[in-house]
């Protein structure tokens, strides 16, 4: 989306601290990746939530604090309600609401999130497929700038795991490599 001149704004709905360990800030390792992907560090929001811990916060709270960065969206990209990962079901159905197309149309498109797409018992139903042919290589790159989140092989979130989804996906369709992703509302934009 940035390589087609697109603003992009990426929204973590965490304080970017990770519980399993006091010592790391994810702040650092998110504005790494940005920048492989042609992102500022003013691209990157935080809502300041506790990671693993989004149970414990009010769907209110959450979309309140979504909205009170005026971002206006015109697509907004989220993880699977079907996702393992309990936080994504939460940030799930914020993204419902925040995106709801009341005053404008936002068009709503969930992601394939390795790692946690595959280890549920409902699989990812993809309904459109981007050619990332172009840019693996930078996915690639800015994947290992997080470091906290990068695997060994056979992990999905390794290096050669992200390739070895993105090969599937693009087989899927014809591309070498592909990103999927299942549209939940879709809007003729100008």
């Amino acid at each position: 989306m940035v390589n087609a001149g697109h603003d992009v704004d990426i929204v973590y709905a965490t304080d970017a601290t990770s519980p399993r360990s006091d010592d790391i800030d994810k702040r650092s390792y998110a504005v790494a990746g940005a920048e492989h992907l042609g992102l500022s560090a003013e691209s990157l929001h935080y809502l300041g939530f506790t990671e693993m811990r989004f149970d414990e916060v009010p769907l209110l709270e959450m979309n309140r604090r979504f909205e009170e960065l005026d971002l206006d969206p015109d697509v907004i990209l989220t993880n699977s309600k079907h996702d393992v990962n309990q936080d994504h079901d939460k940030v799930f159905e914020s993204a419902l609401v925040v995106g709801r197309s009341i005053e404008k149309q936002v068009g709503l498109l969930t992601c394939e999130i390795i790692s946690s797409a595959e280890w549920n018992d409902v699989p990812f139903d993809p309904n459109f497929y981007v050619d990332i042919s172009d840019t693996i290589d930078q996915k690639v790159a800015a994947m290992n700038e997080i470091k906290p989140e990068i695997r060994e092989w056979p992990h999905p979130r390794s290096p050669e795991g992200i390739r070895v989804k993105a090969k599937q996906r693009g087989m899927e369709v014809g591309y070498q490599y592909a990103e999927t992703y299942h549209v939940i509302r879709w809007f003729d934009f100008d």
